[in-house]
């Protein structure tokens, strides 16, 4: 159940990258490790949510599966769903043990740059999601310093 290829990826990673739920079910009932990292570093978790592969990245979830993404990759990844406006993503990356206020390497968040943006659907779905709006970036400033610049920060205050 466990065996790889030759980029490190198992059969589970296959199948949440593949979007084969049935698959997926079937090697977790027959013991294949949600644990496993590819060489990546991506786990099956991380590839059924990079796939956007909902169904299965619930059911690895929901069996212990970890995401074992740093936090800087996780606001990469947060940063390019407020770009693209992919709530949807955002969504299944939080419910999945993502952190809505993980931390670039320069120490911003997806929260940042929705407001830089002027995203307004994406704050309020970050506010809502527990985005920190004093959460200060690498010059010390907060979301909501940086809305008030451009008359959003009403939707940071909610």
């Amino acid at each position: 159940m466990n065996t790889s290829d030759y980029d490190g990826r198992t059969a589970l990673h296959i199948a949440a990258s593949e979007h084969d739920e049935a698959l997926a079910h079937f090697l977790l009932s027959h013991g294949a490790s949600v644990h496993r990292k590819d060489n990546f570093g991506r786990t099956p978790l991380m590839e059924a949510i990079l796939n956007g592969n909902r169904a299965t990245a619930r059911l690895i979830y929901r069996t212990g599966g970890p995401l074992l993404c740093p936090p800087p990759q996780q606001a990469l990844l947060l940063c390019q769903y407020v770009a693209d406006e992919k709530l949807d993503a955002m969504q299944l990356l939080i419910e999945c043990g993502g952190d809505v206020n993980a931390r670039s390497l320069e120490g911003g968040s997806a929260l940042h740059m929705g407001v830089v943006e002027r995203k307004e659907s994406v704050i309020a779905f970050l506010v809502s999601h527990g985005a920190d709006v004093h959460m200060k970036d690498k010059h010390g400033r907060t979301a909501l310093q940086e809305a008030t610049g451009f008359d959003l920060a009403s939707l940071l205050s909610q």
